[in-house]
């Protein structure tokens, strides 16, 4: 859906506003906030309905509203001393004034009992099991062409970042178009938390058996850091399974394998930090996306904190540090394209060209970026669905 207004134009689909047809660059909260207020333009939205849809009820400073406010004004090309496009309506709260049309069915008018704007519709999260009797969870969305998206061990929950916006930013744009599945390893998120292996053999099968229990025969598959390490098992092992494959950030040669220099994640669960400050966590996660944005760094970093035991973690950053994908690069069979960026300083972009050179007939796309994979309000975001896009559509 699209709401025009002013010179602006705001998309809910691809998470982006354009002002004078240039993208202006949002973080999360003030795109959520500019969102409520566009879906009640012409009414009155309260402190109160600010504060539970987009700090989920927390209790949140004078301040960091405020200041959210004057971005989203700022953003749009507004002031609080203009207020031509958001009005403040004394001891009421905020109201949209700005004519808006808009593309697509107009959406009922919320209270503020509702989730993020991207979580209208709800997840359903669905459970298989696998050789060892462990619960997997999994949950489809969208419709058409099937693609499975894979991240890291360890570092998903299909619900929770269901529900967070700049993580379901990519699933939304892939469910306009693609039926997309994705599946929590055992170990974490919504899959059961006890696990008996890290193997990454046993990660493929796993996923093959998601693939039975959701009636898919054969999908494309867009693999994600660490979680190129199951798709690529599971491609070697299932060519006639696979149709095409993206690997965004992959490598083909863990940590330990290139270097003496430590696992800084795992040195930091370890430290004992992970679990004793967020804001530790969100310093490290910034070595994955020096380029921010702040907010979805934060959102990633409240995810590597709550979906998986520390254990888990700990023993999977292990696997990853060690893991070697060179063996099985020849038996790829299906067309795949490689993206990496430039300066990322995580897996650097050797591996990706050892990935690429590996893997019979595939391609490397080069993205302008240092973060490990691309983040809505990147630079490179919009470059980098259009390439997801284009070639998944061939």
């Amino acid at each position: 859906m699209i709401y025009k207004f002013a010179d602006c134009a705001f998309d809910t689909q691809r998470l982006t506003l354009e002002r004078n047809d240039r993208v202006v660059p949002l973080e999360p909260k003030v795109f959520d906030l500019i969102h409520l207020l566009l879906r009640n333009a012409g009414n009155v939205v309260t402190k109160d309905e600010i504060v539970e849809e987009i700090w989920d009820g927390r209790v949140i400073s004078e301040s960091a509203i405020s200041a959210r406010i004057s971005n989203a004004r700022k953003a749009l090309g507004d002031s609080g001393k203009q207020q031509k496009i958001i009005r403040t309506v004394a001891r009421r709260g905020l109201e949209f004034i700005a004519e808006v049309a808009i593309e697509g069915e107009k959406p009922a008018r919320t209270s503020g009992n509702s989730n993020h704007a991207a979580s209208a519709e709800q997840i359903r999260v669905r459970f298989t099991h696998n050789r060892n009797g462990k619960a997997v969870a999994f949950a489809v969305a969208g419709a058409g062409k099937p693609v499975v998206h894979v991240g890291p061990a360890m570092m998903t929950d299909v619900e929770v970042m269901w529900r967070e916006p700049t993580i379901r930013a990519l699933f939304d744009v892939l469910c306009e178009q693609h039926q997309l599945l994705r599946h929590d390893h055992v170990g974490s998120g919504q899959s059961d938390r006890e696990a008996d292996s890290f193997d990454f053999w046993d990660h493929a099968e796993d996923l093959k058996q998601v693939l039975e229990a959701a009636g898919w025969e054969k999908t494309a598959m867009m693999a994600i850091s660490g979680g190129a390490h199951t798709v690529l098992r599971f491609a070697a092992r299932y060519p006639e399974r696979v149709s095409r494959l993206i690997i965004v950030g992959g490598y083909v040669s863990g940590r330990a394998l290139r270097s003496d220099a430590p696992d800084p994640m795992k040195a930091l669960l370890e430290a004992g930090g992970a679990g004793e400050s967020m804001s530790l966590t969100e310093a490290f996660m910034l070595l994955y996306w020096p380029e921010g944005p702040m907010e979805a760094l934060r959102e990633r970093a409240r995810l590597v904190r709550s979906v998986a035991p520390e254990k888990n973690t700990l023993r999977v950053r292990d696997a990853f540090d060690n893991v070697s994908n060179a063996g099985i690069l020849k038996d790829i069979r299906c067309p795949t394209l490689i993206i990496h960026g430039r300066h990322d300083g995580v897996h650097p972009l050797s591996e990706a060209r050892t990935l690429a050179a590996g893997i019979p007939d595939a391609e490397l796309v080069i993205l302008e970026t240092a973060n490990h994979w691309p983040l809505p309000g990147n630079t490179v975001w919009e470059e980098y669905l259009s390439t997801v896009l284009q070639f998944l559509d061939r």
